[in-house]
Protein backbone atom coordinates (compact mmCIF):
# COMPACT_ATOMS: atom_id res chain seq x y z
CA UNK A 1 0.00 0.00 0.00
CA UNK A 2 2.93 2.35 0.61
CA UNK A 3 3.73 2.42 -3.10
CA UNK A 4 0.15 3.35 -3.94
CA UNK A 5 0.10 6.40 -1.69
CA UNK A 6 -0.15 9.67 -3.68
CA UNK A 7 2.38 12.47 -3.52
CA UNK A 8 1.67 16.14 -2.95
CA UNK A 9 4.35 18.76 -3.74
CA UNK A 10 6.96 16.03 -3.74
CA UNK A 11 5.95 14.55 -0.38
CA UNK A 12 4.50 11.06 0.00
CA UNK A 13 1.13 11.06 1.76
CA UNK A 14 0.38 8.33 4.27
CA UNK A 15 -2.83 6.32 4.57
CA UNK A 16 -5.02 6.75 7.65
CA UNK A 17 -7.83 4.66 9.07
CA UNK A 18 -9.86 7.74 9.96
CA UNK A 19 -10.04 11.42 9.14
CA UNK A 20 -11.95 14.38 10.54
CA UNK A 21 -13.60 16.56 7.92
CA UNK A 22 -15.78 19.56 8.82
CA UNK A 23 -16.24 18.19 12.33
CA UNK A 24 -17.31 14.70 11.20
CA UNK A 25 -15.12 11.65 11.89
CA UNK A 26 -14.97 9.43 8.79
CA UNK A 27 -13.70 5.86 8.57
CA UNK A 28 -13.16 3.65 5.48
CA UNK A 29 -16.45 1.75 5.89
CA UNK A 30 -18.52 4.68 7.22
CA UNK A 31 -19.51 2.83 10.38
CA UNK A 32 -19.72 6.16 12.28
CA UNK A 33 -18.48 4.44 15.43
CA UNK A 34 -15.63 6.89 15.92
CA UNK A 35 -17.93 9.84 15.25
CA UNK A 36 -20.47 8.74 17.87
CA UNK A 37 -17.74 8.13 20.43
CA UNK A 38 -16.45 11.63 19.74
CA UNK A 39 -19.96 13.05 20.24
CA UNK A 40 -20.35 11.20 23.53
CA UNK A 41 -17.00 12.51 24.77
CA UNK A 42 -17.89 16.12 23.92
CA UNK A 43 -21.30 15.93 25.56
CA UNK A 44 -19.94 14.19 28.66
CA UNK A 45 -17.29 16.86 29.14
CA UNK A 46 -19.84 19.65 28.75
CA UNK A 47 -22.30 18.05 31.19
CA UNK A 48 -19.60 17.33 33.74
CA UNK A 49 -18.58 20.99 33.61
CA UNK A 50 -22.23 22.01 34.03
CA UNK A 51 -22.57 19.81 37.11
CA UNK A 52 -20.20 22.11 38.94
CA UNK A 53 -22.85 24.81 38.83
CA UNK A 54 -25.58 23.04 40.83
CA UNK A 55 -26.31 20.52 43.56
CA UNK A 56 -29.39 18.66 44.74
CA UNK A 57 -30.96 21.81 46.15
CA UNK A 58 -28.86 24.73 44.89
CA UNK A 59 -27.37 26.21 41.74
CA UNK A 60 -28.73 26.67 38.21
CA UNK A 61 -32.51 26.48 38.05
CA UNK A 62 -34.00 23.46 36.26
CA UNK A 63 -35.43 25.64 33.47
CA UNK A 64 -31.97 27.11 32.81
CA UNK A 65 -30.34 23.68 32.69
CA UNK A 66 -33.17 22.46 30.47
CA UNK A 67 -32.43 25.31 28.05
CA UNK A 68 -28.70 24.58 28.05
CA UNK A 69 -29.29 20.91 27.35
CA UNK A 70 -31.73 21.53 24.52
CA UNK A 71 -29.80 24.37 22.88
CA UNK A 72 -26.17 23.35 23.51
CA UNK A 73 -25.88 19.61 24.12
CA UNK A 74 -28.47 18.25 21.68
CA UNK A 75 -27.22 20.33 18.71
CA UNK A 76 -23.78 18.79 19.36
CA UNK A 77 -25.38 15.37 18.93
CA UNK A 78 -27.41 16.19 15.83
CA UNK A 79 -24.61 17.95 13.94
CA UNK A 80 -24.52 16.44 10.41
CA UNK A 81 -27.16 13.92 11.49
CA UNK A 82 -28.47 13.85 7.93
CA UNK A 83 -25.50 11.69 6.86
CA UNK A 84 -25.18 9.32 9.84
CA UNK A 85 -28.80 8.94 11.03
CA UNK A 86 -29.10 5.30 9.73
CA UNK A 87 -26.69 4.38 12.54
CA UNK A 88 -29.54 4.97 15.01
CA UNK A 89 -31.14 1.71 13.85
CA UNK A 90 -28.34 -0.21 15.57
CA UNK A 91 -28.79 -1.19 19.21
CA UNK A 92 -25.25 -0.09 20.11
CA UNK A 93 -25.85 3.42 18.76
CA UNK A 94 -29.20 3.71 20.56
CA UNK A 95 -27.58 2.74 23.84
CA UNK A 96 -24.82 5.31 23.34
CA UNK A 97 -27.36 8.06 22.65
CA UNK A 98 -29.38 6.96 25.67
CA UNK A 99 -26.29 7.35 27.84
CA UNK A 100 -25.90 10.96 26.68
CA UNK A 101 -29.53 11.76 27.46
CA UNK A 102 -29.24 9.92 30.75
CA UNK A 103 -26.45 12.28 31.76
CA UNK A 104 -28.56 15.29 30.80
CA UNK A 105 -31.88 14.44 32.47
CA UNK A 106 -30.54 14.30 36.07
CA UNK A 107 -28.79 17.61 35.44
CA UNK A 108 -32.25 19.11 34.97
CA UNK A 109 -34.21 17.20 37.61
CA UNK A 110 -31.56 16.22 40.21
CA UNK A 111 -33.32 12.84 40.21
CA UNK A 112 -31.96 9.76 42.00
CA UNK A 113 -29.43 7.71 40.05
CA UNK A 114 -31.87 4.79 39.78
CA UNK A 115 -34.53 6.83 37.94
CA UNK A 116 -35.31 5.30 34.49
CA UNK A 117 -34.22 7.39 31.53
CA UNK A 118 -37.49 7.03 29.62
CA UNK A 119 -39.48 8.18 32.65
CA UNK A 120 -37.37 11.35 32.91
CA UNK A 121 -37.59 11.94 29.15
CA UNK A 122 -41.37 11.70 29.26
CA UNK A 123 -41.58 13.92 32.32
CA UNK A 124 -39.42 16.60 30.68
CA UNK A 125 -40.91 16.23 27.20
CA UNK A 126 -37.48 15.28 25.82
CA UNK A 127 -37.77 13.10 22.73
CA UNK A 128 -35.40 10.08 22.90
CA UNK A 129 -32.22 11.06 21.08
CA UNK A 130 -32.44 8.43 18.34
CA UNK A 131 -35.89 9.76 17.39
CA UNK A 132 -34.68 13.36 17.66
CA UNK A 133 -31.74 12.59 15.35
CA UNK A 134 -34.09 11.19 12.69
CA UNK A 135 -36.36 14.21 12.93
CA UNK A 136 -33.43 16.59 12.56
CA UNK A 137 -32.14 14.64 9.56
CA UNK A 138 -35.54 14.91 7.87
CA UNK A 139 -35.65 18.66 8.50
CA UNK A 140 -32.22 19.12 6.89
CA UNK A 141 -33.11 16.87 3.95
CA UNK A 142 -36.20 18.94 3.23
CA UNK A 143 -34.22 22.19 3.38
CA UNK A 144 -31.59 20.80 0.99
CA UNK A 145 -34.29 19.64 -1.39
CA UNK A 146 -35.81 23.13 -1.46
CA UNK A 147 -32.34 24.50 -2.32
CA UNK A 148 -31.99 21.92 -5.13
CA UNK A 149 -28.91 20.38 -3.47
CA UNK A 150 -30.46 17.07 -2.37
CA UNK A 151 -29.71 13.96 -4.45
CA UNK A 152 -32.54 11.42 -4.22
CA UNK A 153 -31.36 7.82 -3.95
CA UNK A 154 -32.87 4.62 -2.59
CA UNK A 155 -30.16 3.62 -0.15
CA UNK A 156 -28.03 5.01 2.65
CA UNK A 157 -28.89 8.29 4.29
CA UNK A 158 -31.09 9.35 1.36
CA UNK A 159 -33.92 7.07 2.45
CA UNK A 160 -34.77 9.52 5.23
CA UNK A 161 -37.26 11.07 2.76
CA UNK A 162 -39.20 7.78 2.66
CA UNK A 163 -38.67 6.90 6.34
CA UNK A 164 -40.52 10.11 7.31
CA UNK A 165 -42.85 11.02 4.46
CA UNK A 166 -46.04 13.00 3.94
CA UNK A 167 -47.67 14.83 1.01
CA UNK A 168 -46.75 17.98 2.91
CA UNK A 169 -43.12 17.63 1.79
CA UNK A 170 -44.10 17.59 -1.89
CA UNK A 171 -46.07 20.84 -1.77
CA UNK A 172 -44.52 24.02 -3.11
CA UNK A 173 -42.66 26.17 -0.60
CA UNK A 174 -42.71 29.90 0.09
CA UNK A 175 -38.90 29.92 0.18
CA UNK A 176 -37.45 32.49 -2.19
CA UNK A 177 -34.13 34.09 -2.99
CA UNK A 178 -33.30 37.23 -1.04
CA UNK A 179 -33.40 40.40 -3.11
CA UNK A 180 -32.06 43.76 -1.92
CA UNK A 181 -33.97 46.85 -2.97
CA UNK A 182 -32.33 50.16 -2.04
CA UNK A 183 -34.83 52.23 -4.01
CA UNK A 184 -37.85 51.57 -1.83
CA UNK A 185 -40.55 54.31 -1.69
CA UNK A 186 -42.06 52.86 1.49
CA UNK A 187 -41.69 54.32 4.97
CA UNK A 188 -42.39 52.09 8.00
CA UNK A 189 -43.48 53.72 11.28
CA UNK A 190 -43.82 51.63 14.46
CA UNK A 191 -45.33 53.25 17.53
CA UNK A 192 -46.19 51.95 20.98
CA UNK A 193 -49.81 51.45 21.97
CA UNK A 194 -49.64 54.39 24.38
CA UNK A 195 -48.53 56.87 21.72
CA UNK A 196 -50.71 55.55 18.93
CA UNK A 197 -53.84 57.61 19.60
CA UNK A 198 -51.85 60.85 19.22
CA UNK A 199 -49.54 59.71 16.43
CA UNK A 200 -52.38 58.38 14.26
CA UNK A 201 -53.83 61.87 13.71
CA UNK A 202 -50.38 63.43 13.19
CA UNK A 203 -49.32 60.87 10.58
CA UNK A 204 -52.31 61.12 8.27
CA UNK A 205 -52.19 63.79 5.58
CA UNK A 206 -55.31 65.39 4.22
CA UNK A 207 -56.72 63.52 1.24
CA UNK A 208 -54.67 60.39 1.89
CA UNK A 209 -56.02 56.89 1.23
CA UNK A 210 -56.13 54.86 4.47
CA UNK A 211 -56.12 51.05 4.49
CA UNK A 212 -56.19 48.50 7.31
CA UNK A 213 -55.08 44.89 6.83
CA UNK A 214 -55.12 41.80 9.02
CA UNK A 215 -54.62 38.04 8.88
CA UNK A 216 -56.35 35.29 10.83
CA UNK A 217 -56.03 31.55 11.34
CA UNK A 218 -58.62 29.32 13.02
CA UNK A 219 -59.35 25.61 13.11
CA UNK A 220 -61.49 26.06 9.99
CA UNK A 221 -58.70 27.71 7.99
CA UNK A 222 -56.93 30.99 7.31
CA UNK A 223 -58.07 34.29 5.85
CA UNK A 224 -57.02 37.85 5.13
CA UNK A 225 -58.88 41.09 5.75
CA UNK A 226 -58.47 44.34 3.77
CA UNK A 227 -60.46 47.45 4.67
CA UNK A 228 -60.37 50.95 3.22
CA UNK A 229 -62.22 53.87 4.75
CA UNK A 230 -62.51 55.99 1.59
CA UNK A 231 -63.12 54.72 -1.04
CA UNK A 232 -65.12 52.07 0.82
CA UNK A 233 -63.50 48.66 0.22
CA UNK A 234 -63.94 45.40 2.16
CA UNK A 235 -62.10 42.27 1.01
CA UNK A 236 -61.94 38.97 2.91
CA UNK A 237 -60.35 36.18 0.81
CA UNK A 238 -60.15 32.63 2.29
CA UNK A 239 -56.59 31.21 2.25
CA UNK A 240 -57.12 27.51 2.99
CA UNK A 241 -55.81 25.39 5.85
CA UNK A 242 -52.04 25.53 5.25
CA UNK A 243 -51.51 29.30 5.29
CA UNK A 244 -49.97 30.63 8.52
CA UNK A 245 -50.91 33.83 10.34
CA UNK A 246 -47.71 35.62 9.27
CA UNK A 247 -48.28 34.59 5.64
CA UNK A 248 -51.87 35.84 5.83
CA UNK A 249 -50.68 39.18 7.25
CA UNK A 250 -48.07 39.68 4.52
CA UNK A 251 -50.43 38.52 1.77
CA UNK A 252 -53.04 41.01 2.98
CA UNK A 253 -50.49 43.84 2.69
CA UNK A 254 -49.43 42.70 -0.78
CA UNK A 255 -53.01 42.35 -2.03
CA UNK A 256 -53.76 45.77 -0.58
CA UNK A 257 -50.89 47.26 -2.59
CA UNK A 258 -52.15 45.53 -5.76
CA UNK A 259 -55.64 46.84 -5.08
CA UNK A 260 -54.26 50.39 -4.97
CA UNK A 261 -52.56 49.88 -8.33
CA UNK A 262 -55.70 48.40 -9.89
CA UNK A 263 -57.75 51.36 -8.61
CA UNK A 264 -55.27 53.83 -10.08
CA UNK A 265 -54.21 55.22 -6.71
CA UNK A 266 -50.47 54.76 -7.16
CA UNK A 267 -49.87 58.52 -7.32
CA UNK A 268 -51.75 59.23 -4.09
CA UNK A 269 -50.45 59.33 -0.53
CA UNK A 270 -51.31 55.85 0.78
CA UNK A 271 -51.27 54.55 4.37
CA UNK A 272 -51.48 50.83 5.15
CA UNK A 273 -51.98 49.93 8.82
CA UNK A 274 -51.23 46.40 10.02
CA UNK A 275 -51.18 44.88 13.52
CA UNK A 276 -48.59 42.24 12.59
CA UNK A 277 -45.54 42.45 14.84
CA UNK A 278 -43.43 40.86 12.11
CA UNK A 279 -44.75 43.20 9.41
CA UNK A 280 -45.90 46.82 9.67
CA UNK A 281 -47.44 47.28 13.10
CA UNK A 282 -50.39 49.10 14.64
CA UNK A 283 -51.61 48.00 18.12
CA UNK A 284 -53.90 45.03 17.58
CA UNK A 285 -57.61 45.49 18.30
CA UNK A 286 -56.91 48.57 20.45
CA UNK A 287 -60.18 50.36 19.80
CA UNK A 288 -59.05 51.45 16.32
CA UNK A 289 -62.17 51.14 14.19
CA UNK A 290 -60.40 50.42 10.88
CA UNK A 291 -58.20 47.77 12.41
CA UNK A 292 -61.14 46.07 14.09
CA UNK A 293 -62.96 46.01 10.76
CA UNK A 294 -59.92 44.41 9.08
CA UNK A 295 -59.79 41.81 11.87
CA UNK A 296 -63.50 41.06 11.33
CA UNK A 297 -62.92 40.62 7.59
CA UNK A 298 -59.95 38.32 8.21
CA UNK A 299 -62.05 36.12 10.48
CA UNK A 300 -64.79 36.03 7.84
CA UNK A 301 -62.23 34.86 5.31
CA UNK A 302 -60.86 32.16 7.62
CA UNK A 303 -64.38 30.82 8.25
CA UNK A 304 -65.09 30.26 4.55
CA UNK A 305 -63.70 27.23 2.69
CA UNK A 306 -61.17 27.84 -0.05
CA UNK A 307 -62.22 26.50 -3.45
CA UNK A 308 -59.25 25.18 -5.40
CA UNK A 309 -55.97 23.28 -4.96
CA UNK A 310 -53.97 23.87 -1.80
CA UNK A 311 -51.72 25.30 -0.55
CA UNK A 312 -52.98 28.70 -1.69
CA UNK A 313 -49.47 30.12 -1.33
CA UNK A 314 -46.16 28.36 -0.77
CA UNK A 315 -45.92 26.23 2.35
CA UNK A 316 -43.89 27.80 5.16
CA UNK A 317 -41.05 25.94 6.84
CA UNK A 318 -42.96 26.09 10.12
CA UNK A 319 -45.57 23.71 8.69
CA UNK A 320 -43.02 21.00 7.90
CA UNK A 321 -41.25 21.54 11.22
CA UNK A 322 -44.58 21.17 13.01
CA UNK A 323 -45.24 17.90 11.17
CA UNK A 324 -41.80 16.51 12.06
CA UNK A 325 -42.27 17.56 15.69
CA UNK A 326 -45.64 15.81 15.73
CA UNK A 327 -44.06 12.69 14.20
CA UNK A 328 -41.37 12.67 16.90
CA UNK A 329 -43.96 13.09 19.67
CA UNK A 330 -45.99 10.17 18.31
CA UNK A 331 -42.88 7.99 18.12
CA UNK A 332 -42.03 8.94 21.71
CA UNK A 333 -45.58 8.14 22.85
CA UNK A 334 -45.49 4.79 21.05
CA UNK A 335 -42.25 3.88 22.84
CA UNK A 336 -43.75 4.93 26.17
CA UNK A 337 -46.86 2.78 25.60
CA UNK A 338 -44.89 -0.30 24.56
CA UNK A 339 -42.07 -0.28 27.12
CA UNK A 340 -42.34 -2.88 29.84
CA UNK A 341 -42.10 -1.94 33.53
CA UNK A 342 -42.34 1.67 34.76
CA UNK A 343 -45.63 0.71 36.42
CA UNK A 344 -45.77 3.64 38.83
CA UNK A 345 -44.61 6.20 36.25
CA UNK A 346 -47.38 5.06 33.89
CA UNK A 347 -49.92 5.41 36.68
CA UNK A 348 -48.82 9.02 37.06
CA UNK A 349 -48.32 9.93 33.38
CA UNK A 350 -50.22 8.94 30.24
CA UNK A 351 -47.31 10.33 28.25
CA UNK A 352 -45.37 13.53 27.72
CA UNK A 353 -47.41 16.56 28.78
CA UNK A 354 -46.34 20.14 28.09
CA UNK A 355 -48.29 21.58 31.02
CA UNK A 356 -46.67 19.20 33.50
CA UNK A 357 -43.21 19.83 32.05
CA UNK A 358 -43.56 23.63 32.29
CA UNK A 359 -44.95 23.33 35.81
CA UNK A 360 -42.03 21.23 37.00
CA UNK A 361 -39.41 23.42 35.33
CA UNK A 362 -40.85 26.46 37.11
CA UNK A 363 -39.96 24.94 40.51
CA UNK A 364 -36.67 25.38 42.33
CA UNK A 365 -34.14 22.58 42.16
CA UNK A 366 -35.10 20.95 45.47
CA UNK A 367 -38.82 20.83 44.68
CA UNK A 368 -38.14 19.60 41.13
CA UNK A 369 -36.18 16.70 42.62
CA UNK A 370 -39.03 15.86 45.04
CA UNK A 371 -41.79 15.97 42.43
CA UNK A 372 -39.72 13.94 39.95
CA UNK A 373 -39.03 11.30 42.57
CA UNK A 374 -42.70 10.87 43.47
CA UNK A 375 -43.86 10.76 39.83
CA UNK A 376 -41.25 8.16 38.85
CA UNK A 377 -41.41 6.23 42.15
CA UNK A 378 -37.66 6.48 42.68
CA UNK A 379 -37.75 8.47 45.89
CA UNK A 380 -36.63 8.46 49.52
CA UNK A 381 -39.47 6.22 50.76
CA UNK A 382 -38.54 3.13 52.75
CA UNK A 383 -39.15 0.41 50.16
CA UNK A 384 -37.10 2.07 47.44
CA UNK A 385 -34.28 2.90 49.85
CA UNK A 386 -34.19 -0.76 50.87
CA UNK A 387 -34.05 -1.81 47.21
CA UNK A 388 -31.03 0.45 46.74
CA UNK A 389 -29.37 -0.95 49.89
CA UNK A 390 -29.64 2.34 51.76
CA UNK A 391 -32.14 1.25 54.42
CA UNK A 392 -32.24 -1.91 56.55
CA UNK A 393 -35.30 -1.37 58.77
CA UNK A 394 -39.00 -2.14 58.36
CA UNK A 395 -40.46 -1.09 55.00
CA UNK A 396 -44.09 -0.74 56.13
CA UNK A 397 -45.70 2.68 55.75
CA UNK A 398 -44.74 5.00 58.58
CA UNK A 399 -48.28 6.44 58.62
CA UNK A 400 -50.70 3.51 58.35
CA UNK A 401 -48.30 0.64 59.18
CA UNK A 402 -50.21 -1.68 56.83
CA UNK A 403 -48.46 -1.86 53.44
CA UNK A 404 -45.00 -1.32 52.03
CA UNK A 405 -44.03 2.33 51.87
CA UNK A 406 -43.86 2.96 48.14
CA UNK A 407 -44.79 5.96 46.02
CA UNK A 408 -47.82 4.09 44.66
CA UNK A 409 -49.00 3.35 48.21
CA UNK A 410 -48.66 6.87 49.64
CA UNK A 411 -50.24 8.56 46.61
CA UNK A 412 -53.08 6.12 45.84
CA UNK A 413 -53.65 3.75 48.75
CA UNK A 414 -52.54 4.93 52.21
CA UNK A 415 -55.60 4.88 54.50
CA UNK A 416 -54.12 7.57 56.73
CA UNK A 417 -54.23 9.98 53.80
CA UNK A 418 -57.69 9.06 52.51
CA UNK A 419 -59.50 12.10 53.88
CA UNK A 420 -56.73 14.47 52.76
CA UNK A 421 -56.64 12.81 49.33
CA UNK A 422 -60.38 13.31 48.85
CA UNK A 423 -60.23 16.85 50.20
CA UNK A 424 -57.57 18.03 47.74
CA UNK A 425 -58.88 15.88 44.89
CA UNK A 426 -55.88 13.61 44.38
CA UNK A 427 -58.02 10.72 43.20
CA UNK A 428 -56.54 10.68 39.69
CA UNK A 429 -53.07 12.21 39.22
CA UNK A 430 -53.32 11.81 35.43
CA UNK A 431 -56.23 14.26 35.41
CA UNK A 432 -54.50 16.60 37.88
CA UNK A 433 -51.72 17.08 35.33
CA UNK A 434 -54.12 19.14 33.22
CA UNK A 435 -55.29 21.18 36.21
CA UNK A 436 -51.79 22.54 36.96
CA UNK A 437 -51.96 21.48 40.62
CA UNK A 438 -50.37 18.05 40.76
CA UNK A 439 -46.97 19.39 41.82
CA UNK A 440 -48.38 21.20 44.86
CA UNK A 441 -50.10 18.05 46.10
CA UNK A 442 -47.00 15.93 45.61
CA UNK A 443 -44.91 18.47 47.51
CA UNK A 444 -47.41 18.18 50.37
CA UNK A 445 -46.87 14.41 50.43
CA UNK A 446 -43.11 14.98 50.38
CA UNK A 447 -43.40 17.18 53.46
CA UNK A 448 -45.59 14.61 55.27
CA UNK A 449 -42.98 11.88 54.74
CA UNK A 450 -40.08 14.29 55.25
CA UNK A 451 -38.51 13.50 51.90
CA UNK A 452 -35.40 15.34 50.81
Amino acid sequence: MEGLAPTLFGKRLSFANEVKYLGVNLDPKLTWNKHLESIKLKCTRSLMMARRTFGKSWGLKPRVMNYLYREVIRPTVTYCAVVWWPKTHQRQAKELLDKIQRLGCPCITSAMSSTPTLAMETLLGLTPLDIHVKGTARTVAHRLKLNNTWITQHHGHSIITTAISDPLFEMRSDMMAVEENFDNPVNVVIETAGNWGVKETQLLKKGAVVWYTDGSKTEAGSGAGIHCVKPRVNISPPLGTYTGVYQAEVLAIRNCAEENINMGLSKREIYIFSDSQAALRVPGHKGIVGNEQADHLARMGSSRPFIGPEPVIGLSNSETRTFIKSWAQKAHQDRWDKVSGLRHSKLMMLGANKDLTMNILSLNRKNTRLVTSLITGHCGLRKHLQTMGLYQGQVVCSLCGECKETATHVIFECNSLTIWRLTVGLANPQQDIHRHNLTKKLLKIARIFELS
